[in-house]
C-alpha cells in the first residue's frame, strides 16, 4: 500500500499561540493552544510527543498518528492536523476541555446508573468502532477518557493501541497498558485479543460507579493476584442490574466475558436507543459549565497554573521520517451525523436490590 504523510499540513508551532500545559506524561506535554488565523482563532489541545530513539517506540507513535488520521467518529478524540520538528511530533487535537473522566470521578463521587451508563454506552460505542476498524486499545482507563464541553464522553490517548487487528485475532505482546485495568489473559501472559477492551471497560464501569479500582494493590505483585484470583463483593447499594453488568464485563473467562452484542442487550441500559445514542440525541448528565472554549478550569491547577508552555527545540536533533507510515488495512469510514439534542433525558429508577448472583467467572457477590 502506498505509503503517505499523517496530514497535510504544512502548520509549524509558529501558527499557534501556547496558552497553558494542560497535563503531562512520559511522551511530553499536552497544552491549550489558540490558533494564529486571520480568519478566525480555534482554540485546540496540542500534544507534544518526542522522537523515540528505539524502533518499538517509534512504531508505537506512528500507529498512533495513523490511527488517529484514519478514524472519525464522536466518541473517539479527533486530529485536526499534525506536524513535526527535528525533536519532536506535534498531535493538533479537539479540545476537550470537560477534563479527565477520572477528575470527574473524583470532583463528584461514585455515580448512579443513571449516569454511569450514558458515559459507559458511549465509551461502548467508541470500542464498537476501534474494533470494527481493526483496532485494539489496550488502555482504555478514566484518564484516557475525556469530556467534551457539551459534557460527552471520548476515548483519547492511542499511544498503546493495536492497528491492523481484525476481530478474532489473538497477539502475545505483553507489558503493554496500564496494570490496574489489564485483563487477567494478559497477566498471564496468554494470548489475547479485543476482549481486554471489555475487561478493561468493566474496570472503568466498577470504578465510575463504586469511586475506586477493583483490583488495586499495595504492591504490583499484589494487584496482578487479584486481577487474576480475587472474588469481588459488591456493596449493598449496588443493584442487581448493575452487579450483573460488572460480572458479565469482568469475567476471567474470555469466552463468556460479554462482548459488544451482551453489552447492548443488557438491562443496565435500559431503554436506551442506540442509534439515538449514536447521534448524539441524548442530553449529558453532567454540564461541565465553562465560560468559553478556552475555559480549562477542569484540569489539574497544579498544571495549567504553574507550568509554563514556552518550549525550546533542539534543531540537531535526529529527525524521523514522518512519511514512512504504515499503511491501515481498514477502510475510511465517514462522520456519524451529529443531531441537535432534543429535550430527552435518559432517567429511570434504580431497580432494588437482589441478593445474589450466581457465583460463575468473575466472582461477583452481592450482599444484602
Amino acid at each position: 500500500m502506498t505509503q503517505s504523510k499523517p496530514t497535510e499540513s504544512t502548520k509549524t508551532l509558529d501558527d499557534f499561540l501556547l496558552l497553558n500545559v494542560l497535563g503531562r506524561g512520559g511522551f511530553g506535554k499536552v497544552y491549550l493552544a489558540s490558533t494564529l488565523d486571520p480568519n478566525g482563532t480555534q482554540c485546540v489541545a496540542i500534544k507534544s510527543i518526542k522522537i523515540p530513539v528505539d524502533y518499538d517506540g517509534r512504531s508505537r507513535l506512528i500507529d498512533e498518528i495513523q490511527i488517529l488520521k484514519k478514524t472519525k467518529s464522536p466518541f473517539l478524540c479527533e486530529m485536526l492536523e499534525c506536524f513535526e520538528t527535528p525533536e519532536k511530533v506535534y498531535l493538533v487535537l479537539e479540545l476537550l476541555n470537560g477534563g479527565e473522566l477520572y477528575s470527574l470521578i473524583k470532583e463528584k463521587g461514585p455515580m448512579k446508573r443513571t449516569q454511569a451508563r450514558y458515559y459507559l454506552a458511549q465509551i461502548a460505542l467508541g470500542l464498537e468502532y476501534l474494533h470494527e476498524n481493526h483496532i485494539m486499545h489496550r488502555d482504555l482507563k478514566s484518564s484516557n477518557v475525556m469530556i467534551s464541553r457539551r459534557g460527552d464522553a471520548k476515548i483519547a490517548d492511542f499511544g498503546l493501541s493495536m492497528m491492523n487487528f481484525p476481530l478474532g485475532c489473538k497477539t502475545k505482546s505483553f507489558g503493554i497498558g496500564t496494570l490496574d485495568a489489564m485483563a487477567p489473559e494478559m497477566i498471564r501472559k496468554e494470548p489475547y485479543g479485543h476482549e481486554v477492551d471489555y475487561w478493561a471497560l468493566g474496570v472503568l464501569a466498577w470504578e465510575m460507579m463504586l469511586g475506586e479500582s477493583p483490583f488495586s494493590g499495595k504492591t504490583r505483585e499484589e494487584t496482578k493476584e487479584k486481577i487474576k484470583n480475587e472474588r469481588l463483593i459488591a456493596p449493598e447499594h449496588l443493584s442487581y442490574i448493575s452487579a450483573k453488568f460488572l460480572q458479565g464485563l469482568l469475567t476471567r473467562k474470555v469466552e463468556k466475558r460479554f462482548g459488544i452484542f451482551e453489552i447492548k442487550k443488557s438491562n443496565f441500559f435500559g431503554k436506551i436507543d442506540w442509534e439515538k445514542m449514536k447521534r448524539m440525541e441524548y442530553r449529558p448528565p453532567f454540564n461541565p459549565k465553562l465560560k468559553d472554549d478556552s475555559d480549562i478550569s477542569k484540569f489539574d491547577p497544579a498544571i495549567t497554573l504553574y507550568e509554563s508552555p514556552r518550549e525550546t527545540e533542539d534543531e540537531d536533533s535526529e529527525i524521523m521520517e514522518i512519511d514512512e507510515f504504515k499503511g491501515c488495512d481498514h477502510p475510511e469510514v465517514g462522520s456519524p451525523e451529529v443531531i441537535t439534542l432534543d429535550s430527552e433525558v435518559i432517567m429511570e429508577e434504580e431497580d432494588p436490590e437482589i441478593i445474589v448472583i450466581e457465583d460463575e467467572g468473575p466472582e461477583i457477590i452481592v450482599l444484602n
